[in-house]
């Protein structure tokens, strides 16, 4: 065999070596590509379980913040149960006064156009004289009516009322003692040991800010059927800013004392 002819051989070896190298390391290279797409396949898988775990999660937890928030709600909106029990165990007059002070009505002294009779404003807007309208009319009583017809009726009795306004009249102090005075049973005005008993729950106080002769009506409010350390009534009334229930019975100058006739006969 001539040199050139070996020669030629030994080329084609080196050629097909290579040749099956590439092959190999080709193959090698799209199983590393291959395997890479398999990793990336379940990489991508693993991420739409985690995505799908992740939602699964968010939507519990979603459901759990609706079912919690639900649940504060709730416990919001319901009055505890011992004042849910109170206002369900007193009186009509009574527990009519004190739901003022659960839904805390925000004191305010606005001029409302109102309907009539038995015509109201907003519910969680008020003074003190809607905690004791309010009250009234859990007895049938609609002062509204009952004041703007007495007006009529007896003008100079009213002497603070220029003009009658029977969306505004029975809801000033003045005007509503004034009827009281005239058509509800009055009672004692003092807080003595012979006295104290009278002061019974529902029964309706009118107050002046300042000691007499300078004693105007400025305050109302609704005996309470609860009592203080000292033994004197509560008293449910608007002060401002909200109703409260406190013991402030004898607090200030007592203008009258009185028990409307549904009221003194229960």
């Amino acid at each position: 065999m001539g040199r050139s002819f070996r020669l030629f051989l030994a080329v084609l070896g080196i050629v097909a070596v290579s040749g099956v190298a590439y092959g190999e390391a080709e193959e090698r290279g799209y199983g590393l590509r291959a395997t890479g797409y398999g990793a990336e396949k379940r990489a991508t898988t693993a991420w739409s379980l985690g995505a799908g775990a992740w939602r699964l999660q968010a939507s519990a937890s979603a459901s759990a913040s609706a079912s919690a928030s639900a649940s504060a709600s709730a416990s919001v909106s319901a009055p505890p149960k011992k004042v849910a029990d109170t206002v369900a165990g007193s009186s009509p007059v009574v527990a009519r006064a004190r739901l003022e002070v659960i839904r805390a009505v925000t004191y305010d002294s606005a001029w409302v156009e109102i309907p009539y009779p038995n015509g109201d404003l907003s519910p969680d807007r008020g003074v003190c004289t809607d905690v004791v309208i309010r009250a009234l009319r859990a007895d049938g009583i609609d002062l509204q009516r009952l004041v703007h017809e007495d007006i009529h009726r007896r003008p100079t009795a009213f002497p603070t009322v220029a003009r009658p306004d029977r969306n505004i009249d029975h809801r000033r102090a003045s005007p509503m003692l004034a009827y009281l005075r005239a058509h509800a049973t009055s009672l004692p005005t003092t807080f003595d040991d012979k006295a104290l008993p009278t002061w019974q729950p529902g029964d309706i106080i009118v107050w002046s800010f300042h000691a007499c002769p300078s004693c105007n009506p400025d305050h109302v409010g609704i005996v309470s059927d609860r009592k203080g350390p000292r033994g004197v009534p509560l008293v449910l009334h608007n002060i401002g800013p909200t109703p409260s229930e406190d013991d402030r019975l004898d607090a200030w100058t007592v203008l009258g004392h009185f028990r409307t006739l549904k009221t003194a006969s229960k």
